[in-house]
């Protein structure tokens, strides 16, 4: 199985799109493409499956478009898979905003929401992030602020509408056993999707279970439990942390052309039949 983790933003969902697409393509059809975004693609197996793992919310802060767009987006890209290579899938997590009925009044108010996507083959799945970051914070105040203009008191308001349909989503998916998207790729493998601080939530440990976690900022070295409950972490997050994978409670950067570490590395990959790709 292959991991590739590209190290990019994008402006928006149609630039995101468009990368993954034509990401995919080369996945596809190796031999037509020599490199591709500084991706060697010599070794590259169309028959083998690929999870394309992005950062987390790896778009400007201000950018947070309607959940109806962010659906559109998914299905579309759920319908590329299906079309160009439903082996593979696409792991990201977008800051999108809805509207939220908090029973304490009759309108409905614009929120915030950091949700987890999770393409597969002709469909996808939503997952709500469960634990608020400061980043998560950060946002829900420039979302409320740019809803709601120069009105201070509308801006609290609607910093408490999206602290409250938060506080709602989360406690839904707490009553869940595993509130995370969970995947059985055609090599065997599987593999669950998470967003940054999610990782804190707790599951039932799995020592067949490979975790791929979206971040912002999340410093391996506090993964140590989860790594020593799974067969792999492995998390893209470039703006702060880089690449990161963790093996046996152990967490281990990793770089484009890395000789630092590289037998460790190379040995526990080949353990694990994982191959990992560092793309821009």
């Amino acid at each position: 199985m292959n991991i590739v983790m590209p190290n990019r933003h994008f402006k928006d969902l149609r630039e995101l799109k468009v990368y993954a697409t034509s990401l995919m393509q080369v996945i596809a059809n190796p031999q037509q493409f020599q490199t591709h975004a500084g991706l060697n693609t010599e070794h590259f197996n169309p028959s083998e499956p690929f999870l394309l793992l992005f950062p987390e919310t790896p778009f400007p802060r201000e950018y947070v478009p309607s959940r109806n767009e962010a659906k559109a987006t998914a299905r579309s890209l759920a319908a590329m898979l299906k079309k160009i290579h439903p082996a593979s899938r696409i792991a990201y997590s977008l800051n999108e905003k809805t509207l939220f009925n908090s029973k304490m009044t009759v309108a409905r108010h614009p929120v915030h929401s950091n949700t987890g996507y999770f393409i597969r083959d002709g469909k996808y799945s939503a997952t709500p992030k469960i634990i608020r970051s400061l980043g998560d914070n950060l946002t829900m105040t420039s979302f409320a602020a740019h809803a709601a203009g120069p009105d201070e008191v509308e801006v609290l308001r609607l910093q408490g509408a999206s602290t409250m349909a938060w506080g709602r989503r989360a406690a839904k998916y707490k009553k869940t056993d595993n509130p995370f998207a969970n995947e059985v790729f055609s090599s065997g493998h599987q593999v669950e999707h998470r967003v940054c601080l999610d990782w804190f939530h707790q599951t039932p440990p799995d020592q067949n279970l490979i975790t791929a976690i979206s971040a912002h900022g999340l410093d391996a070295k506090t993964i140590g439990k989860l790594a020593g409950e799974r067969s792999a972490v492995v998390i893209n997050d470039p703006a702060a942390f880089g690449f990161q994978l963790a093996f046996e409670g152990n967490a281990i950067k990793l770089y484009p052309n890395q000789t630092e570490n590289a037998q460790e590395i190379d040995r526990l990959l080949t353990e694990q039949k994982l191959k990992i790709h560092l793309v821009d």
